[in-house]
């Protein structure tokens, strides 16, 4: 059962997947971080019933969460754990059964606030236990807020532990006043994303331009991907966006880096309803959304279907091969490559997984 678990979150696009005594476990990237899953199964007399512990976080939450608890490697500390829960009737679980259940448990992660839950961390200093008391702090020093930990480190010094548990010693606070130097310097306040946001993608051969479309339903934002590239800076006008294609893309992540300009505004598209997704094998197979929004497998296509975005993530490498190398989406049926105008020697195309 733990492989059949490990080749459908393989094929759902969950990354970093193992096998454990307790069940199987796995990270999926969302727009601002990642989900964190234990997935397993408990059996009964009359059914089974899937059981997901998923969280979230992100990389420099870990980052300063594992510095202030004396960790030598970065580890996984998401911010909250919920419990989901499936029944299955009968004594045999199918990929029907998981493979919703594993996009259920990727639009759970995916609602949870990362920042909201930061802030209930720094406001509130819990009594005990350690790791609660380790995720103020962290929450602390990810805000910046040197201040408050300087008054706890100021009472450490005194004497006073401000009940903070006997596990949790100076060095713990000093540590945690230290990152939150650092953050305070790093913090970039950057603008609230806002639908129809049109921004430059600079590229080896030009510049070219995506709409910001909105947030899909499981993770990641939704984009308009204008194939055009230009050798020099346009007006944003509906020109650049003729022939345009819907994708999934992480639009923050590439703000923060500096990968992207915002340089204007245009009426947006509404965000697509129904998608089509690639499934494993050498040929393409698809997972396709019917007009009710089941998903259906299929290995033909009808021209209506072939006309639906295909829902992919890409990341921002995989962008620039998108745009640079003429990807198409009409032309994504049975073959990867034959998508693109001119194949990449290293065509950077996302596995089986994709997302609405």
């Amino acid at each position: 059962m733990d492989d059949f678990f490990a080749d459908l979150l393989t094929q759902r696009g969950w990354e970093s997947v193992k096998k454990k005594s307790d069940g199987v476990v796995a990270r999926h990237p969302l727009n601002v971080g990642y989900a964190s899953l234990l997935l397993r199964v408990f059996p009964s007399s009359k059914t089974l019933a899937l059981e997901a512990s998923i969280g979230a976080g992100n990389a420099n939450w870990d980052r300063i969460a594992s510095k202030i608890n004396g960790d030598r490697k970065t580890k996984e500390f998401a911010l909250r754990y919920d419990t989901l829960v499936k029944k299955v009737d009968g004594h045999e679980i199918s990929s029907e059964h998981v493979l919703p259940f594993l996009d259920e448990c990727l639009k759970h992660a995916a609602a949870i606030d990362i920042d909201a839950e930061i802030d209930k961390y720094s406001a509130n200093r819990p009594d005990f236990p350690f790791i609660p008391q380790i995720f103020h702090l962290a929450a602390l020093a990810y805000l910046g807020q040197d201040r408050i930990i300087s008054g706890y480190l100021d009472a450490f010094r005194r004497g006073k532990n401000m009940n903070f548990v006997p596990a949790i010693t100076e060095a713990f606070i000093a540590r945690a006043y230290d990152l939150a130097l650092t953050q305070k310097e790093e913090v970039v306040v950057i603008p609230k994303l806002k639908v129809g946001d049109v921004f430059r993608v600079p590229l080896s051969t030009g510049v070219a331009h995506i709409q910001y479309i909105g947030k899909g339903k499981l993770f990641n934002s939704v984009v308009l991907v204008g194939p055009r590239i230009s050798d020099s800076v346009e007006v944003v006008s509906p020109e650049l966006f003729k022939g345009a294609y819907f994708i999934h893309y992480h639009v923050d992540a590439a703000i923060r880096a500096g990968l992207l300009s915002r340089v204007g505004q245009l009426p947006a598209p509404l965000l697509p309803l129904r998608w089509r997704r690639p499934l494993g094998g050498a040929e393409v197979n698809w997972s396709v959304d019917d007009t009710s929004g089941r998903e259906v497998h299929k290995s033909e296509l009808t021209q209506e279907e072939i006309d639906l975005p295909v829902g992919i993530s890409l990341n921002h490498a995989m962008l620039l091969t998108f745009i640079e190398h003429g990807w198409r989406p009409e032309k994504f049926i049975k073959s990867r490559l034959s998508a693109f105008e001119s194949p990449p020697d290293e065509p950077l195309i996302p596995l089986p997984g994709a997302v609405s």
